[in-house]
């Protein structure tokens, strides 16, 4: 199940397959781990 990435810098939402550090498409920031799955994440926005 996908978990869902934030960048703090940008306000970049993601979600990827594992919860290792990724960087940021958008700005080469830090993702940030929400601790939320993808359709978690969907419910609440």
């Amino acid at each position: 199940m996908k978990t869902v990435f934030f960048c703090p810098k940008c306000s970049y939402v993601g979600a990827a397959e594992d919860a290792e550090v990724h960087i940021c498409p958008k700005c080469g920031g830090a993702l940030y781990h929400t601790g939320m799955d993808r359709d978690a994440y969907n419910t609440k926005t």
